[in-house]
């Protein structure tokens, strides 16, 4: 628990800076972040004798990219959306003639494995993009930190959010859990701990939401998402992590295991709370 402290001590001022140093900073960190996930899935992947189609997995990381991707399609004017639409489909085309190119030179025809996992870790990483697209919402946040936009603070509300659902679970799960939650998905879960996180996530986030935002139903509505579909995320993980045989994805983050056992849960709120954002702008 010490060590899983204090990676959070550590990690959690890094994330808060990388996000106050802007929407391009904070989408080139997470495209970092997104690269050793796609290595620990990799690895996962080798456990089953399945080398993931490499140029598949590397589309994924067009997510969080998405904020420099956008200006360098302005950069390039008129026809900066096409080109980088063409740039999209030339690596899918390249994808498949590399699938020949490796069944023939080996003789082993594993191509569905091959493209599937490829897909599936390009699609997880991908999901950072919501993160790093909420980090470019436009504005002043109307919140009580001076100078505050309002990508930050999103960012902020749900960051802060997710971690006190994470924690609370965590600590209401051992000191009074009972009931498991999932036992075949995630053995140390239990209902307690679950409906603990939840409450922390929507009583954190209506803070948060106050201070950063100007808004406590906002940040309430944050961290609902925050504490229901982040647990949902934390659970699809688990479903990757039972099927392959392991614990963690990996050991970059001491305590907390791999970048995708930190990011799990932002990963599954982060699209969703962008997606309603951009659906039903306040």
């Amino acid at each position: 628990m010490s060590l899983r402290l204090l990676t959070a001590v550590v990690g959690m001022p890094l994330f808060i800076v990388l996000c106050a140093a802007g929407p391009l900073a904070f989408a080139w960190a997470l495209c970092v972040v997104a690269v050793v996930g796609l290595w620990e899935m990799s690895a996962a992947s080798r456990r089953e004798n399945v080398t993931p189609n490499p140029i598949l997995c590397a589309m994924g990381l067009a997510g969080p990219a998405l904020p420099l991707i956008l200006r360098f399609s302005e950069d390039l004017g008129r026809h900066g959306s096409e080109t980088v639409m063409a740039s999209l489909v030339v690596m899918v085309i390249a994808a498949m003639v590399m699938e020949v190119v490796v069944a023939y030179r080996t003789g082993v025809l594993n191509v569905t494995h091959r493209v599937g996992h490829g897909l599936l870790h390009g699609w997880y990483v991908s999901l950072f993009g919501g993160i790093s697209m909420l980090r470019t919402l436009p504005g002043p946040s109307g919140g009580m930190v001076p100078g505050m936009d309002t990508g930050q603070a999103v960012v902020m509300v749900v960051a802060l959010s997710i971690w006190a659902v994470d924690s609370a679970a965590l600590f209401v799960g051992k000191s009074m859990g009972h009931r498991k939650l999932a036992p075949k998905l995630s053995p140390g879960k239990t209902v307690e701990g679950s409906i603990g996180g939840l409450l922390a996530a929507i009583l954190v986030g209506s803070i948060a939401g106050h201070i950063f935002l100007g808004s406590w139903t906002r940040g309430l509505v944050m961290g609902s998402i925050s504490g229901t579909l982040g647990q949902f995320g934390d659970l699809f993980k688990s479903c990757l992590k039972r099927e392959v045989g392991l614990k963690d994805f990996g050991v970059a983050m001491p305590g907390h295991g791999g970048v995708l056992d930190r990011f799990d849960s932002l990963l599954a709120t982060g699209p969703a709370i962008w997606a309603l954002i951009v659906l039903w702008p306040s």
